[in-house]
């Protein structure tokens, strides 16, 4: 008569959007990823602050265009760099080349 079965609990995830950012996260090319980083490291230790259109066009200058599925997952990376103290928002935003508004971030701790 009655349903005994316990009902599934959805825990919401700290971001709206982490399913999708994991997902993104996971069809990138970790060459890629580890490129993208070691690169965005180099970028803040000679730039007081950034935005990742900075990196991501010293990026293809260097290695060729990124793929759709690896642009689609450098706001996880940049929120795993957040996360683990590597980068910090500024606060402020600078306009992008398409000129919408993008954050710009720092180093936490230069090198």
């Amino acid at each position: 008569m009655f349903d005994i079965a316990a009902a599934s609990v959805v825990v919401p995830s700290s971001h709206p959007r982490e399913a999708e950012i994991q997902r993104a996260m996971e069809r990138a090319s970790e060459l890629v990823l580890e490129r993208y980083e070691s690169l965005l490291r180099s970028v803040g230790s000679v730039l007081v602050d950034f935005i990742a259109g900075d990196v991501t066009e010293r990026y293809e200058a260097t290695h060729g265009p990124l793929a759709a599925h690896d642009k689609k997952a450098l706001g996880g990376l940049f929120q795993r760099l957040m996360r683990s103290g590597v980068i910090e928002k500024t606060g402020a935003y600078r306009a992008r080349n398409q000129g919408n508004a993008a954050a710009v971030y720092r180093l936490k701790v230069r090198i």
